[in-house]
């Protein structure tokens, strides 16, 4: 807020503010605008307030504008009301979409899950001149895709736009196309459909890819938007400018991937910034040499790339996601005077119907749109874009937005090239728009949509561009090359109720009890197992049978599901040598009866009882125990403790 107080100069017949305010509102000359730094003058005639870059006319032009923050001048109808905020303001009558052709395509639709989009993109050109005029590549470009950890990637696009010049059907171009001038030009569709780009995902290098290569995926494509508008409607007959989408289905490439991953374009083959470099009437031809010194119409030259990722995350909302693309035009006719051939009577509009799941509006509501060639300052007084009473890009670009049946809300001048805020920054006059991205013929926005309407189906998106002075001054022309809407959904699908674990279960394969011959040759049948939640599973085994040793065996088949719940059954395998158990064991020798033998030494030695060692000793056999001496004899009794074998004792 400023501290001094601004007083309102009244000017002569014109309407004036009879109030003071903080912050300035009121009608007054251009150059009196001018002159207070309210406005600037551009382009030698052309008045435009500081801060909105509303276009207010010739200097000699009065205008009334309000200064809604601090050197930021819009637009008014009315200084009543002081210094509140001031309204969104109601944008002119709408043009319909006469044109069905020039529609976006649906690409894909996300419901159900915690889906989430990331969206990012660049231009790939440089301005050497500085007269906003693409003049050769600038690469290598990168922009960062951020991804969480626990996503799960469900789809990837990287598209790349730009223009070319096609000689076929008339003309000719014989410009140097590329940024080296190594490489061909684009001269027909076959170019453009074919156009390779350069992309290293992360550290991985792609090499050259186009929409038809074998390593993209299903959901590839080349579209050629060409630059003709309503039919039966043209612009200059032997213009043949065609702008193209090219669209890579990349999502393979980023499955698995997480973080802030940098998506690099290192070349593009072929970049088109000539134009037409004759035709076949004069006033067609460029007034002087572009900013590469040569004599040709670049004036749509240009190149970008777009990278969108949508993913899910596994717990949290359930929301949608609908993904509109393509190249298509919105604007008043360019070169609409009465040199044109067939001249479009009135401007073109573009409609943008977004179907998707019904939404809850409590939630943000979120459209992305990326537009190709929506810069603000235009070609105006730049020699090759031939005679200046055919520029275009300077005037004004307008879009509503509606949600189901609301309230719609409406936006001027949001495609603004480089002058657009800073990325991540929202627009002064509209704080639910901010920048994504923005380059010298390249700009993504995201629009929070206001008065959002619960359970709506639908969000519309009209976009047109206009002159607020006539169809022969300033211009505007937008392409705008995606839509993508981002909502929660309005019915959000239940979880599932978790069921309580039940066990697997173990079916023995073959018999619970095998017998086996020793030596044989065993084979376990083993096991199988069912599982409630987990389905079919395979048992572990424990089965160790040696058919070399006859013995009972025990082999055991466990089971165990993810819930740590587990079955386990048994088998015996018996391995019997039938051999060894026909052969029948020895008799048990019986016990021999005890008997006392009673005789001298002599006759017991007769009788194989005792020996004699060492000339006179005799000892018991058996016991070899000493019995006595042949020199003392004697007598004593033996018993037979075992057969042949002896010891002193008697059987009482």
């Amino acid at each position: 807020m400023k501290s001094m107080i601004k007083t309102i100069v009244a000017v002569p017949l014109l309407l004036a503010a009879t109030q003071s305010f903080a912050l300035y509102c009121g009608s007054d000359s251009n150059q009196n605008h001018i002159n207070a730094g309210r406005a600037t003058l551009k382009y030698s005639l052309l008045t435009y307030a500081n801060g909105s870059d509303a276009y207010l006319g010739m200097t000699a032009d009065s205008t009334m504008i309000k200064e809604t923050t601090d050197g930021h001048f819009e637009m008014s109808t009315s200084c009543v009301g002081g210094d509140t905020p001031p309204s969104i303001p109601v944008g002119p009558d709408k043009v319909s979409d006469g044109n069905p052709s020039n529609q976006l395509d649906q690409l894909a639709e996300f419901s159900g899950k915690n889906y989430n989009v990331v969206v990012v993109g660049s231009d790939l050109v440089k301005d050497t001149g500085n007269d906003q005029q693409a003049d050769s590549l600038d690469l290598p470009r990168t922009v960062y895709v951020d991804i969480p950890e626990n996503a799960t990637v469900e789809a990837a696009w990287v598209s790349y736009y730009g223009s070319g010049y096609l000689t076929t059907d008339g003309g000719q171009d014989n410009t140097t196309d590329t940024a080296n001038g190594g490489e061909a030009g684009i001269d027909t569709e076959a170019d453009i459909r074919n156009n390779e780009i350069n992309i290293t995902i992360g550290n991985n290098d792609l090499g050259a890819l186009t929409p038809s290569s074998t390593l993209v995926g299903p959901k590839s494509r080349s579209k050629i938007s060409w630059w003709k508008m309503q039919s039966p409607y043209g612009t200059l007959a032997y213009s043949r400018v065609a702008l193209y989408n090219n669209r890579l289905d990349l999502t393979s490439e980023f499955v698995g991937q997480s973080g802030s991953i940098p998506v690099t374009v290192t070349r593009l083959q072929r970049a088109d910034f000539a134009g037409k470099s004759d035709s076949s009437r004069s006033y067609d031809k460029p007034k002087g040499p572009n900013d590469n010194n040569e004599y040709a119409n670049d004036c749509l030259g240009n190149a970008s790339y777009s990278v969108m990722v949508v993913y899910s995350l596994p717990t949290g909302e359930d929301k949608t996601i609908t993904v509109l693309d393509g190249m298509s035009w919105a604007w008043n006719n360019d070169f609409a005077t009465s040199k044109a051939t067939n001249p479009v009577p009135s401007r073109l509009a573009l409609d943008i119907n977004l179907q998707h799941e019904a939404i809850d509006a409590t939630q943000d509501v979120n459209v992305y749109l990326g537009a190709i060639d929506g810069d603000k300052y235009g070609h105006h007084g730049v020699e090759q874009c031939e005679s200046s009473s055919f520029a275009h890009e300077t005037g004004n670009d307008h879009t509503w937005v509606r949600s189901g049946s609301s309230q719609e809300n409406y936006y001027a001048n949001i495609y603004e090239g480089k002058s657009a805020p800073e990325i991540g920054d929202a627009f002064p006059s509209y704080p639910a728009v901010t920048t994504v991205a923005k380059g010298l013929n390249f700009n993504i926005i995201k629009i929070g949509v206001e008065n959002a309407q619960d359970e709506a189906t639908n969000t519309l998106v009209h976009v047109e561009g206009d002159s607020m002075v006539s169809t022969q001054i300033p211009q505007e022309a937008m392409l705008i090359a995606f839509a993508v809407l981002e909502a929660k959904t309005k019915v959000q699908s239940e979880a599932p109720t978790p069921e309580e674990n039940t066990a697997p279960y173990v079916t023995l394969t073959g018999d619970a009890e095998m017998t086996l011959e020793f030596g044989a040759t065993f084979t376990d049948p083993g096991a199988t197992a069912t599982d409630s939640e987990d389905g079919a599973i395979t048992p572990e085994a424990d089965c160790n049978v040696s058919t070399a040793v006859a013995a009972t065996y025990t082999c055991t088949y466990t089971a165990t599901d993810s819930g740590n719940l587990s079955d386990t059954k048994t088998r015996t395998v018996i391995v019997k040598d039938e051999v060894a158990e026909a052969e029948p064991e020895p008799e048990p020798e019986p016990e021999p009866t005890c008997v006392d033998y009673t005789a001298t030494y002599a006759d017991h030695e007769a009788a194989g009882r005792v020996e004699l060692k060492y000339l006179s000793s005799y000892y018991i056999i058996g016991s070899n125990q000493y019995l006595g001496s042949t020199y003392v004899g004697g007598s004593t009794t033996l018993i037979e403790t075992a057969p042949g074998k002896f010891a002193k004792g008697s059987c009482n």
